[in-house]
């Protein structure tokens, strides 16, 4: 079920840059997702954002996802962006999708952990 609800969250975010731009999808996912799961550290002033450059508030999670190249160096040689504008097509170029979809956890920062409970959907396999 869990990996289910993955799949959809990453097809939904990673659809289409027309799709992600309408609304009432797109609110779904920051209502439902990110405001439950990730905003609880990734917004202003805090350690993970400023890591991390990613702020998921309601008014900029959107600017800050999209065609965006991730602050991770790795990712970013590996030509990866946070979200990749181009559907279907664009999801292994997707660092939300490598990072939610990883064998291991290695690829999540040192202090990831201390984290999980608020993250607990990244984990649901």
């Amino acid at each position: 079920m869990a990996a289910i609800r993955n799949l959809t969250f990453l097809a939904l975010i990673s659809a289409s840059t027309t799709l992600l731009a309408q609304t009432d999808t797109y609110s779904l996912i920051q209502e439902r997702i990110f405001n439950r799961y990730c905003v609880g550290c990734h917004q202003p002033g805090t350690a993970f954002a400023r890591q991390s450059g990613l702020v998921l508030i309601p008014d900029s999670s959107y600017d800050h996802l999209v065609n965006v190249a991730p602050r991770n160096r790795a990712a970013r040689e590996d030509g990866l962006l946070r979200v990749s504008p181009d559907g279907l097509a664009g999801l292994y170029k997707s660092f939300l999708w490598e990072k939610i979809n990883a064998p291991s956890r290695s690829i999540f920062t040192p202090i990831t952990p201390i984290m999980a409970p608020s993250c607990r959907w990244v984990d649901r396999r």
